[in-house]
């Protein structure tokens, strides 16, 4: 199991008409931040659709260079592959979802669209 230490929205995304919400994670075994991407499903439910290192350095990447790997995938490292990856990765998404107000937070900027 991983352990969550702090988790926080940021910001909605958008690509074509779909909507994203992303949640900034500090989780034990990475030095960096997470950055883990969910979407509201036609159901009301929230999947998660992508995590990533946040290792943004500024002095490099202030033109939002992806050369630099700014922010290269963590998947495979929290998940895995196989089935035991898909219960990990569904166990992590409520683990944010649960952490503070998250949950709440996302709720209220998908319906202010902000």
């Amino acid at each position: 199991m991983i352990a969550i230490q702090d988790a926080s929205f940021v910001r909605l995304g958008y690509s074509g008409d779909e909507t994203f919400a992303e949640v900034e994670v500090t989780a034990s075994g990475f030095d960096a931040p997470l950055i883990a991407t969910f979407k509201r499903e036609a159901d009301g439910s929230w999947s998660l659709t992508n995590v990533t290192e946040k290792r943004d350095d500024h002095l490099l990447d202030w033109y939002e260079n992806n050369l630099h790997e700014a922010y290269p995938s963590a998947m495979e490292r929290l998940f895995g592959a196989g089935s035991d990856g898909e219960t990990t990765r569904r166990s992590f998404a409520e683990q944010v979802l649960r952490f503070g107000d998250v949950r709440e937070r996302l709720e209220e900027a998908m319906y202010y669209g902000s």
